[in-house]
């Protein structure tokens, strides 16, 4: 029932935003954001790697222990990556920071040795 609701939710504001103000083309096609992302890829690796990797690793380390909820949200961010790549230029990180929301406390379980389930 959550569920239903969020969606319906989301399509009537997505939908009463676009009747209002009219659907309009994107000024950023995805064939623009692919060839940024490939002119740029040597200034895109060396960011991914310090500020995206580093927690993907640590993440990874603590996905066995962490709880459900974390791990099917870092697995979730499998897809949001594919969307990110095709619709923003990589180097750009700042619509990155939902995957952080996720990242972050999986990081922090390897580096202070707690866990996010429940203790009972």
């Amino acid at each position: 029932m959550i569920i239903i609701l969020c969606l319906t939710a989301f399509f009537i504001s997505f939908y009463s935003m676009r009747l209002y103000f009219g659907f309009r083309e994107s000024p950023y096609p995805v064939e623009h954001e692919i060839s940024s992302n490939i002119i740029m890829r040597y200034k895109i690796i060396q960011i991914w790697i310090v500020e995206v990797f580093t927690f993907i690793a640590l993440s990874i380390m603590a996905y066995k222990k962490s709880s459900t909820f974390f791990k099917l949200s870092f697995l979730s961010l499998i897809i949001y990556v594919v969307f990110f790549f095709f619709n923003s230029i990589l180097s750009q990180l700042a619509k990155f920071f939902p995957a952080y929301l996720i990242m972050i406390p999986l990081a922090l379980e390897v580096l202070t040795g707690e866990s996010t389930k429940k203790k009972s």
